[in-house]
């Protein structure tokens, strides 16, 4: 199978945890670009950059809701992280929750109308659903398995990294898993993949002594 790798940003403070639009035309990342971990859009095909959020706290693990209309964030400029959410041209920013997030895990509904997100909650993690109308939020009643937490392609695979060197692609019922990129030095790590919406794109953040990048393997 014919792999290509192309790096879509450049520079420094270090640009992670890219997610794709929902036609795969832009991503959004966090970014320390500017001097401050923000939130950030890129163009894929121009590589044009347009910032997002320039508050002074730190604004993490955007990602798209379905309509691509809006992003859901973490930021702790209450005075830790919680969800936020704003319009996909960064207006109308506005905290969603109150009651804590943890972990690099936010998805949204399939309508578009919650965000789903881990609680740490005293000590004791829990799954919860926010809507984005601003009420409050609620238990999730989605039972986890094996694959509840990781982007699947439509392939039904799902990615992971081992020892942040090699990404590999696990068929999630038949535990097969495929070896897709090795990362030979010894100073880089790659994390977060996440797949294009149409399957055929694979998108990480590969961390460097000088900062990180986010790239992207075709036809995995």
């Amino acid at each position: 199978m014919d792999h290509s790798n192309r790096q879509l940003t450049h520079g420094l403070g270090g640009d992670f945890q890219p997610q794709w639009s929902p036609y795969g035309r832009r991503l959004v990342f966090f970014s320390s670009r500017a001097g401050n971990a923000d939130i950030w859009l890129v163009d894929i095909a121009t590589g044009a950059l347009t910032q997002l959020t320039s508050d002074h706290a730190l604004d993490i693990n955007p990602f798209f809701s379905p309509d691509g209309a809006s992003i859901a964030f973490q930021s702790d400029r209450s005075g830790r992280l919680e969800v936020w959410a704003m319009k996909s041209d960064g207006s109308e920013q506005r905290q969603l929750t109150k009651i804590g997030v943890s972990g690099h895990f936010l998805r949204w509904s399939r309508d578009g109308a919650r965000v789903t997100f881990r609680c740490p909650c005293g000590g004791k993690p829990q799954t919860y659903q926010v809507p984005l109308s601003g009420d409050d939020p609620a238990r999730s009643t989605v039972k986890s398995s094996r694959c509840s937490y990781v982007v699947l392609s439509r392939l039904s695979l799902l990615m992971d990294v081992v020892g942040h060197k090699t990404l590999l692609g696990i068929a999630c019922f038949h535990r097969q898993a495929r070896e897709g990129l090795r990362i030979p030095d010894g100073q880089s790590r790659i994390d977060y993949p996440v797949w294009s919406p149409d399957g055929k794109w694979v998108l990480f953040d590969r961390f460097r002594p000088q900062g990180g990048d986010i790239w992207m393997i075709k036809n995995y």
